[in-house]
């Protein structure tokens, strides 16, 4: 497990993530939360709420079957930043 720091989070809050390459880490550009992440409201920049509040609205209506065949990846930027370990 890797932990990666929040920018600007308090209390020591991290986002963990499981990998069997950490050797590839080098040339991880992005994180992504699932907007049923606890930290989802954490990370996300009063510049951002409304966007962020209103993809996990739309999102929580769908079915996890649905989100999983879904083609199209989708997604809103929470204007928060993961510091690379």
């Amino acid at each position: 497990t890797i932990d990666f720091d929040i920018e600007g989070a308090g209390d020591g809050e991290t986002i963990s993530v499981f990998t069997t390459r950490v050797d590839t880490l080098m040339g991880v550009t992005y994180v992504t939360l699932a907007p049923e992440h606890p930290l989802v409201s954490a990370v996300t920049t009063s510049d951002q709420k409304e966007v962020v509040d209103a993809y996990v609205k739309e999102t929580s209506s769908r079915s996890d079957l649905d989100r999983m065949a879904a083609k199209e990846k989708t997604g809103a930027f929470t204007g928060g930043y993961a510091i690379h370990p």
